[in-house]
């Protein structure tokens, strides 16, 4: 009974551990060739962990573009705007490959997101 527990309590710390990563972009709407901040954390810690960009629809194998966050553990990235309007997310990955660890919030990339404050009035 005494290593049942054990193990439970193990297994509970090892599936906390794997999905506690977090990738995240703060806007929900991003004008085009806008710069895109994307937050991430407890991150894998491995050399040639990376971000990459990608269309929402696209399997892991079709990245945009991607910056390498290496040994990094939390921290935040810059990726350049993009240029074609949709739906796009971020997925982190581990150890120079295709190892996925989080995938980012959706968001869309928009024309024209100038902000008028005269509207409504």
């Amino acid at each position: 009974m005494k290593n049942s527990s054990l193990l439970f309590i193990f297994s509970l710390c090892i599936s906390f551990q794997i999905s506690g990563q977090t990738l995240f972009v703060k806007n929900p709407k991003i004008g085009i060739n806008t710069p895109i901040p994307v937050q991430f954390e407890n991150s894998s810690g491995l050399a040639g962990s990376w971000i990459g960009f990608y269309r929402e629809s696209e399997p892991d194998g079709n990245y945009i573009s991607f910056q390498y966050i290496n040994e990094l553990k939390n921290g935040e990235v810059n990726f350049p705007g993009w240029k074609q309007a949709g739906i796009y997310n971020f997925r982190l990955f581990k150890d120079n490959g295709y190892a996925k660890i989080a995938t980012s919030n959706s968001f869309l990339v928009v024309q024209g997101m100038i902000i008028d404050s005269s509207f409504g009035k």
